[in-house]
């Protein structure tokens, strides 16, 4: 019994540590171009109407925000309805204003299970920058944003953990 569940405790820590490994690869040098995004939309989020452009490509998912006080906004009502990603507007109630026009990134496959977020131009919140320029979200510039998140999202975190581990233990 007491070797079982060792055998299930390092299987689960290697399936973590599998996890962080495809999140992180899947956010290795990823590029959103934010002209032509995956979807747009409008969502309510507490005392704010948020309009967000969501860029995805396999195993990784960036969102921009924008955040107006006024739900009847001109500018919010030209959006369509929708609902953003949990984890983003998890950051959204968060952090509120703060967040207003800068990237939030996730990254994991299956699920989305990493996270990090861009608090201004320069500073990375939640991972560790990769590229000089961690702002550049347009493709059209040629530059690369680029980092390694570190701030579980949950559950994906459990479940992909889980996934590997099972994976490991055939």
């Amino acid at each position: 019994m007491k070797r079982t569940l060792m055998r299930l405790a390092l299987f689960m820590v290697g399936g973590a540590m599998l996890n962080v490994a495809v999140a992180w690869g899947c956010a290795w040098r990823v590029q959103f171009d934010i002209a032509h995004p995956s979807r747009a939309g409008r969502d309510i989020i507490g005392a704010y109407t948020v309009t967000f452009f969501e860029c995805q490509t396999t195993g990784a998912t960036g969102v921009v925000a924008n955040l107006w006080n006024d739900p009847l906004s001109a500018n919010a009502m030209i959006f369509p309805a929708g609902s953003m990603p949990s984890w983003a507007a998890a950051q959204v109630t968060t952090f509120g204003i703060a967040l207003d026009g800068y990237p939030m990134d996730a990254s994991g496959f299956p699920f989305r299970s990493l996270g990090c977020k861009w608090m201004d131009n320069w500073t990375l919140r939640d991972g560790i920058a990769l590229s000089k320029d961690q702002y550049a979200w347009a493709a059209s510039t040629g530059d690369a944003r680029s980092a390694l998140p570190l701030r579980p999202i949950w559950p994906g975190f459990a479940i992909n953990t889980l996934f590997y581990a099972c994976i490991l233990w055939l």
